[in-house]
């Protein structure tokens, strides 16, 4: 994963404390100082161990637009989930860049969002998420 534009920045995050076992949880990951288109962003997750691949008991890694307090909810990409794909360790799987949601704004925290269904094995301890992406709207990346 790379852009090859002056203004490309990457943002990663691994949480070996992620506790598995809520229903839902969301942490910041970064800021972005400037505004971001979200259709370009490229953004990969994955989890630290093995996780079997059910229709009840799964869980789905997203980012999301926090918002500038960070507590934001809008998804700014299609979540990976279990459900029908296991998880493998340290295999991290791409998600698809919304082309419908609102730019990131200047200050906007990204979020992860952890979201569990069912009751989902609690001994991973790492969820991690790596995003891509370049400062700038369409009409205002420079390359």
């Amino acid at each position: 994963m790379s852009f090859n534009y002056m203004n490309a920045n990457s943002m990663l995050w691994h949480d070996i404390s992620a506790t598995l076992g809520q229903a839902d949880e969301r942490v910041n990951v970064g800021r972005v100082p400037q505004a971001v288109d979200v259709s370009a962003i490229e953004t990969v997750v994955g989890t630290s161990e093995d996780l079997a691949a059910s229709g009840t008991n799964y869980v789905a890694l997203g980012p999301e637009d926090g918002g500038t307090a960070g507590i934001g909810t809008t998804d700014i990409g299609t979540a990976v989930d279990s459900s029908s794909t296991a998880w493998t360790d340290l295999t991290l799987r791409a998600v698809t860049a919304s082309t419908s949601a609102d730019d990131l704004d200047a200050n906007d925290y990204v979020n992860l969002h952890i979201d569990e269904t069912g009751t989902v094995d609690a001994t991973i301890t790492g969820i991690n998420m790596f995003m891509n992406y370049v400062y700038g709207v369409p009409g205002g990346v420079v390359n």
